[in-house]
């Protein structure tokens, strides 16, 4: 098995502990036991989430402890199906409780002590394990989804309105064109709608490109006219042809930071060569470092730079704007000091204010 070249993610063991750890870009390590479950999460700055997974009772989660060592006890009162969570309690009491259909797992039901509740229903005639519907105390529908005979959503939306009209409702339908799929997206009026083409890069789907006419493009399905994307074998955006025409470019180090950005010339700045570019560079965990504004001559140009820097835990300390008159006058100063858990202390502005967080 071998990972994407950007995939910075590390897979190591631990013989003493037995454990295996993975470490993300980030530095956030999750920590799992020799059997495979997760038993812990560490961020850079040492904070550390435990789970305590019940080896004597099929590995179901005992209980989840913070940093600060607040503690999430998950309770499981039917003998008869272990694994099935019916209520998670912390120091104060019981916050939730789960009902379920026992004949075939599925949950039912949400409570919460303030007496308010989710009820799950699952109605649809092409599935029987899908919820079709979440209904409150009050018996109304709070959402609804209906599915075609292969399990893909084809409706979804929010409670009807006081006259019975559906409130942000989306409807679906799919049509398989070769190695990419077009699916037909609509709003509840039927008369918005969107063409959206959905492609195979690398095994995983991104979209390609969505059609239809921006005075009637599904403005609530996410879309808004005609628009369209070109991916790379990695899967990132290379570039981005938005409703107007104006098209951005995008490229990439090979870790997958972005280095580059190019709008259309006159969109926000001046820039060169009829385009106005940001560029980037970045540390070991894909934090920015320094941020070229497009009336820069290149990238890190010191007159229209802005810059970043991190403790060891990757911690913003500093923010550091260009010179504002571009020349001799130093760009001004933020800083940030942090407490040893990486909790925010004091921040102190470029005329020297400070303003100090304190915690309870």
């Amino acid at each position: 098995m071998t990972a994407p070249a950007d995939d910075q993610t590390t897979l190591a063991y631990n013989s003493p502990t037995s454990q295996w750890i993975v470490t993300e870009k980030n530095g956030t390590q999750h920590i799992f036991n020799n059997a495979g479950y997760l038993v812990s999460i560490i961020d850079l700055n040492g904070n550390t989430i435990t789970i305590n997974v019940d080896a004597t009772n099929q590995n179901r989660i005992a209980s989840v402890t913070d940093a600060s060592g607040r503690v999430l006890t998950f309770n499981y009162a039917n003998a008869s199906y272990p694994r099935l969570c019916t209520s998670i309690s912390d120091s104060v009491g019981t916050f939730s409780s789960y009902t379920y259909d026992y004949s075939t797992g599925r949950l039912t039901q949400v409570f919460y002590p303030d007496g308010s509740q989710f009820n799950f229903q699952y109605n649809d005639s092409h599935s029987n394990t899908l919820i079709s519907s979440v209904v409150d105390s009050l018996s109304k529908v709070v959402e609804a989804h209906t599915y075609d005979s292969q399990r893909r959503g084809l409706t979804s939306q929010q409670a009807n309105d006081a006259n019975g009209n559906a409130v942000n409702k989306v409807m679906l339908a799919y049509q398989y064109l070769g190695n990419s799929w077009q699916n037909h997206i609509c709003d509840s009026t039927l008369n918005k709608c969107n063409y959206i083409n959905v492609s195979n890069v690398a095994q995983r789907h991104y979209v390609v490109s969505t059609s239809g006419s921006s005075a009637f493009s599904c403005a609530t399905c996410g879309f808004q006219g005609t628009a369209s994307s070109t991916i790379s074998d990695s899967g990132y955006q290379l570039s981005y042809k938005d409703p107007n025409g104006e098209t951005t470019v995008y490229t990439y180090d090979s870790q997958g930071n972005m280095l580059s950005k190019a709008l259309p010339k006159g969109d926000y700045f001046s820039g060169p060569a009829g385009n106005d570019t940001w560029n980037y560079t970045y540390n070991s965990f894909g934090q920015a470092l320094t941020v070229t504004d497009p009336l820069g001559t290149h990238p890190g140009d010191p007159n229209h730079t802005t810059t970043y820097s991190y403790d060891t835990h990757g911690n913003l300390q500093s923010v550091t704007t260009p010179s504002p008159d571009g020349r001799t006058t130093p760009g001004s100063v933020t800083q940030f000091t942090y407490n040893s858990n990486g909790t925010l202390h004091t921040i102190t502005d470029p005329l020297n204010h400070v303003t100090t967080i304190n915690y309870c």
